[in-house]
């Protein structure tokens, strides 16, 4: 299977193995054969194929090997961004200005930030984590975009970024085993000294290269940190921390182990959340008219409820369930 994706870059895949050196040199040398085959002529590097041989469709029929390559940067076990395309675009220019065009709308002070009720002024000063939401930027970017205004970027050397996983079962959190991860806007290096040691203080698992990549929890945020940290994105590395379905005391003990790492003012906490999965397409209508009303399941048939909006009825419920 060929898929281009994110430009000029280049990922073959069939399945999901991280490959060494030798491994990698075999499937460019398969891949030149193909190439050969289907008549696409001085190819001396995968960046010298031409995009619209890819975008043809010409090399679709071949299965070329087990191994995963992106571009040229396979040995360096860069994780590529496998929603970009569909979830968000993955043209780098329309992709910076659909970020700055949200960013831009976020007012310059912003109100309920912290205490409720008042304004803060924006970006927010000596900020230490945000949550923000991981739906396909079509729903989510705008609403986004005023979590990552408030970032006060300065001083940070570190991103902490924390999503829930959606394709692996996990009671654990795991940590991942790649360098870099892809955005249409450039890439972010992963901190794997202080990967690694995560790893010596805890029970952690380690992502496959496949449960990386399928996990949208944690790449929908990373265009908006690229974006935020722009100017100086090779002074800041990243954390990725996929939390499983966790019991209480296994959230204890993880929460001790990270409070040393949110106490240091060098890093920043991002925490990826659905926010909500209320709807027919779920599952789960739950809706309260009001604190004095027995709730219900709503369907389609009931059209707009008389009470307070959906909305309220969430937040409430949400409210209690924290209470």
């Amino acid at each position: 299977e060929v898929v281009y994706h994110l430009g000029k870059q280049v990922v073959v895949r069939q399945n999901f193995t991280l490959p060494g050196k030798a491994d990698f040199l075999a499937a460019e040398t398969q891949l030149f054969k193909v190439l050969e085959y289907v008549k696409i002529k001085d190819v001396k590097s995968l960046k010298d194929i031409p995009l619209d041989k890819w975008k043809s469709g010409a090399l679709k029929t071949f299965e070329l090997s087990s191994i995963f390559v992106i571009g040229e940067m396979i040995g360096r076990g860069n994780v590529i961004a496998t929603h970009a395309g569909s979830w968000y675009t993955d043209d780098r220019e329309q992709l910076d200005y659909e970020l700055q065009q949200w960013l831009d709308n976020v007012p310059e002070q912003v109100t309920e930030v912290i205490p409720v009720g008042d304004s803060c002024p924006v970006p927010v000063k000596g900020i230490r984590a945000i949550i923000g939401p991981h739906a396909g930027f079509s729903y989510s970017g705008a609403n986004a975009a005023y979590g990552y205004k408030c970032i006060d970027t300065q001083n940070i050397k570190r991103v902490f970024l924390l999503g829930p996983s959606h394709h692996a079962y996990l009671k654990t959190c795991a940590l991942s085993q790649c360098t870099e991860y892809s955005t249409p806007l450039g890439n972010i290096r992963v901190d794997q000294e202080l990967v690694q040691e995560l790893q010596d203080k805890g029970e952690w698992r380690l992502m496959s290269t496949r449960v990386d990549q399928d996990e949208h929890s944690l790449e929908m945020h990373l265009p908006y940190i690229y974006k935020v940290f722009e100017s100086r994105i090779e002074q800041i590395s990243l954390v990725p921390i996929m939390v499983g379905s966790l019991a209480f005391e296994t959230e204890q003990k993880y929460g001790k182990l990270l409070a040393p790492y949110l106490a240091d003012p060098e890093n920043l906490f991002i925490i990826s959340s659905d926010f909500c999965h209320w709807g027919s397409r779920f599952g789960y209508t739950y809706y309260q008219s009001s604190e004095d009303n027995q709730p219900c399941d709503l369907s389609v048939r009931d059209g707009r409820p008389n009470g307070v909006p959906i909305w309220e009825s969430i937040q409430r419920l949400d409210s209690e369930g924290m209470d």
